[in-house]
Order: structure tokens, then sequence, then C-alpha cells
């Protein structure tokens, strides 16, 4: 709830500035809004600081893949964190925070042309050859069943609406 607030409060700030802000070399903007996310106490999470991973805003090692292509002072890791009290954390979508891994505005500074179209959504995952044949054997399987948290309109109805 703090964070939100804050969120709110540093967004409206913001807002009257100029656009100003382009990603930094080796990110995306996934979404220009935080993503509220429900933490357990004690648990190790990895933020995306990419903006690539299709589990937004948890890292799922994608970063890896673009880290071969960019020059060692640009490349990109999770950043782990542990959170001391179960609540809801509203996240950065935008990896442009000065608060990693928590909002902090940013997104509302952001150049519009770096910001994509419509909710955050997963990426279509590449398969193989291989894995095409094994899962049309298979009963159907999604990407988004490993705790992704991708907005629908139907999901949209239950989450919190964002600070910003």
């Amino acid at each position: 709830m703090l964070r939100s607030v804050a969120c709110r409060a540093i967004s409206s700030l913001a807002s009257r500035a100029a656009y100003a802000i382009r990603p930094a070399p080796g990110t995306v903007v996934a979404q220009a809004e935080p993503f509220p996310i429900d933490v357990v106490a004690g648990k190790t999470y990895s933020w995306c600081t990419c903006g690539h991973s299709n589990k937004q805003p948890l890292c799922d090692g994608i970063h890896k893949k673009f880290n071969e292509q960019l020059p060692e002072e640009h490349r990109r890791k999770s950043l782990k964190f542990v959170p001391a009290q179960a609540e809801t954390l509203w996240l950065c979508g935008c990896k442009q925070t000065a608060t990693p891994p928590y909002c902090d505005g940013s997104h509302v500074n952001i150049d519009p042309k770096f910001i994509p179209a419509g909710p955050w959504k997963p990426k279509p995952v590449e398969a193989s050859p291989a894995a095409v044949s094994s899962s049309s054997s298979s009963s159907s399987s999604s990407n988004t069943a490993s705790g992704s948290l991708a907005r629908s309109s139907d999901a949209a109805a239950t989450t919190p609406s964002s600070p910003a």
C-alpha cells in the first residue's frame, strides 16, 4: 500500500516533466506501468532487469541470450530480493526505476516511441521441430502456466488498478 501511494505521488510530479527517458542499453520497456505482485515473506524473487522475460516482472533467464550480443558494460542480470513480509508490491515494468525493483514513476517520462502498445503479454516461444511434435501429442500447454503475470481483459477486473 505504501509503495503504491509513493508511486502515485512521484508519478504526478514526474508527469509535468518532458519525455526524457530512453531505455538503457540492453533493456526494453515491458510495460509503461508497474506490475502488482503478491509476495511471500522470506522467499527469494528475481526481478527482470532487461524487459525481455516472458514471466514479467520476474526473470526467466532470457537476458543470457541477449547478453551475448551486448558489450560487457551493458549486460544485464536479474536482481534478487527477499521481502520481509507478505504483501502486494508494485514492481517496475519499464525497467528504468531508480529504486529497483520497485516502481518510482519513471514510466511517465519514457519517450513514447519506446512504450509497447497495449498491456503486457508473453512473447511467443520459439519451438524446435522436436518440441512441436511432442507438444502436439500431449494435452494443451501454455507458456503462462508457470506463474506469468500477463494481463487479460478477464484478469483486469480482479487485478488492483495501477497506481499511475
